[in-house]
């Protein structure tokens, strides 16, 4: 009968398993430097795909707020993990993401986070590129995409820089493929609080 009872304990262990830890922070600052943050760790839920440490940098005309963000990675998002995504709308607006995951160990997130360089060949997609602020229109003219950047995204309406209010935003331009696809939900600054947008997939003439 002992051994039975022991059997089940044991059993009832396994079953339960070990939730994953992960350092969880966030830390938004202006220009290029940010790259860590420090905070506890934390046992995450049942919703979690690994640990992650994320960088965004967000430029609108040249003012750059970078956003580094550490915690328990939601499944939802596990495609994000070990690449980098950005939107190129020309010289008026830039955003790119990249995501490192872990679950190694415990707290497997406490490191410095670099975002990694781009790359600038072009790909022989062109995408229309315009961006204004407080409005829900932009002019757009023709502009080669470069890398992995392999739709165009025509958006329209509610968005947040990291920090900031929302506002109106009007965005055309080059799109890594698979952002779209996940809803921009995951982003570890901004906020994309529109659905008013979509990503075609056009040739270069």
């Amino acid at each position: 009968m002992n051994y039975i009872l022991a059997f089940l304990i044991f059993s009832g262990v396994i079953a339960t398993g070990h939730a994953l830890k992960c350092v969880t922070c966030k830390v938004i600052q202006p220009g290029r430097t940010l790259n860590d943050c420090d905070g506890e760790i934390e046992e995450c839920d049942k919703n979690t795909y690994k640990c992650a440490t994320q960088i965004e940098q967000n430029s609108v005309d040249g003012d750059i707020i970078t956003t580094v963000k550490k915690g328990c990675f939601p499944v939802d998002y596990k495609d994000y993990c070990g690449h980098r995504f950005e939107l190129n709308a020309g010289k008026g607006f830039y955003l790119s993401v990249f995501s490192k995951c872990c679950d190694k160990t415990d707290g497997c997130n406490k490191d410095p986070i670099q975002m990694p360089a781009g790359n600038t060949i072009p790909n022989g997609f062109k995408c229309p590129v315009c961006f204004k602020q407080n409005s829900d229109t932009c002019t757009p003219t023709k502009q080669e995409c470069v890398g992995d950047q392999l739709q165009c995204i025509n958006y329209s309406g509610l968005a947040a820089r990291p920090g900031e209010m929302a506002m109106d935003y009007a965005i055309q331009g080059c799109l890594t493929e698979y952002a779209c696809m996940l809803n921009f939900g995951g982003l570890p600054g901004s906020q994309v609080l529109s659905k008013h947008y979509t990503c075609t997939l056009l040739p270069s003439p």
